[in-house]
C-alpha cells in the first residue's frame, strides 16, 4: 500500500516517483567509518526537534 501510495505521487509539472522496496537483511551493529560520518556530517542536516523524519540534504555542503 505504501509503496502505490509513493508511485502514485506526482508534480503539478508532471514529475512522477519511482520506488522499490529493498528485501535485503543487513548485519545488525555494523558502524560506519570516520570518513562516511565526516561526509554525512557535511551534507546532510538533521532537525532539532524530530531529526530522524525531518533532515536537509545540501549537495555542496554547509557553511561551516
Amino acid at each position: 500500500t505504501a509503496l502505490r501510495t509513493v508511485e502514485q505521487t506526482r508534480t503539478q509539472t508532471g514529475l512522477s516517483v519511482t520506488a522499490r522496496i529493498l528485501d535485503a537483511t543487513y548485519e545488525i551493529g555494523r558502524t560506519c567509518s570516520d570518513t562516511f560520518r565526516d561526509v554525512k556530517d557535511r551534507f546532510i542536516r538533521h532537525d532539532c526537534v524530530n531529526g530522524q523524519w525531518n533532515y536537509l540534504v545540501d549537495p555542496n555542503g554547509f557553511a561551516c
